[in-house]
């Protein structure tokens, strides 16, 4: 009964921080005011145009959270014109993305993070693109795909590792466009297992010069970035407002000199607090795991966190490793 009681912008606010409907099932007039703030979906890709037309007509809706399943159809990226809707709810505060492995395309990178870039009062963004065919616009697949999707059962090996992840340059430099989103505070972005590189690096190292954004994290795992990409990212030492930057480069051919590049870039940070790297399966090699150790006497980082699993550290390397951290090979 004691809800009877409380004022509306209390409900509001307990709602917001729950973003769940175990508040709405207290009583009739929590069920009244609460709907329609916070949503979530779950279901195949053939509907998601649909979900973006009705979404038009939810005006006062806070949070909304897409679990879209994985379907041996192609996505059509045409049917998503009415994705732009997502740009406009405008008290829409915190948007969950889980797009993986349904062939979103570049096409459709370009649609989402053109949609989002004017957000009204969107503060915390994740998109989960992972395993997606996002890459020459969306419109070729390599000669391994095309093997795959055909039915062969023996596809040709080299053309299917060259470009089995596809998502390159032009959709992360489509998300590197929400450095313009004017409110956005939090933002993780899921482009594991694509084919980002050191040119897609060197355009998300762009969100750098964000005016709000403070937590970034990019889970960039098996994105053929080398030591040029990771040398890219050491640009984030400019950011001036983000705090808290998570790297994960897992397997992505980053050798001593890229990995140096990019510890000894991020040291110079005045800004940074708070970093976490993840170079597992990389050769970081003896220079790149010392730059990495140094990390942890920087005075301005109040938490570190760094996972060398499975790096090739070479035995100079290993030594400095147990000597300096005097852990397995995380911090």
């Amino acid at each position: 009964k004691m809800f009877n009681f409380l004022p509306s912008d209390i409900i509001f606010s307990l709602g917001d921080f729950l973003q769940s409907p175990i508040l709405s099932h207290i009583c009739l007039r929590n069920w009244l005011l609460l709907q329609g703030r916070h949503l979530q979906f779950q279901g195949p890709t053939t509907v998601l145009p649909k979900v973006f037309t009705v979404l038009r007509d939810v005006q006062h809706l806070r949070s909304l959270s897409f679990h879209v399943h994985h379907s041996c159809t192609p996505l059509d990226v045409e049917g998503l014109k009415d994705m732009e809707v997502l740009g406009t709810l405008p008290a829409l505060k915190d948007l969950r993305l889980h797009f993986k492995s349904i062939g979103f395309g570049d096409a459709g990178a370009k649609a989402l993070a053109a949609s989002l870039q004017g957000a009204p009062s969107l503060q915390t963004l994740l998109v989960d693109l992972g395993s997606n065919d996002v890459g020459d616009e969306g419109e070729r697949r390599s000669p391994g795909h095309a093997a795959y999707y055909a039915g062969a059962q023996d596809p040709d090996p080299a053309a299917w590792i060259s470009t089995m992840w596809a998502l390159q340059a032009p959709g992360a430099e489509a998300f590197a466009e929400l450095k313009a989103a004017p409110l956005l505070q939090n933002l993780v972005l899921g482009l594991v297992y694509n084919n980002v590189g050191a040119c897609g690096a060197t355009s998300l190292a762009k969100l750098r010069s964000s005016r709000s954004l403070e937590t970034l994290s990019l889970l960039l795992d098996s994105n053929g970035l080398g030591d040029d990409g990771a040398a890219a990212l050491a640009k984030f030492k400019y950011a001036h407002c983000i705090r808290s930057l998570t790297l994960s480069l897992e397997s992505n051919n980053v050798g001593p000199d890229g990995t140096q590049a990019l510890a000894k870039g991020l040291a110079e940070s005045k800004h940074l607090r708070v970093l976490a790297m993840d170079v597992n399966s990389n050769a970081v090699g003896a220079t790149g795991a010392q730059a990495l150790l140094a990390l942890k006497d920087l005075n301005g980082l109040h938490g570190l966190r760094l996972n060398l699993g499975n790096c090739d550290l070479g035995p100079d390397g290993g030594k400095i490793w147990d000597l300096q951290a005097g852990a397995p090979r995380a911090l």
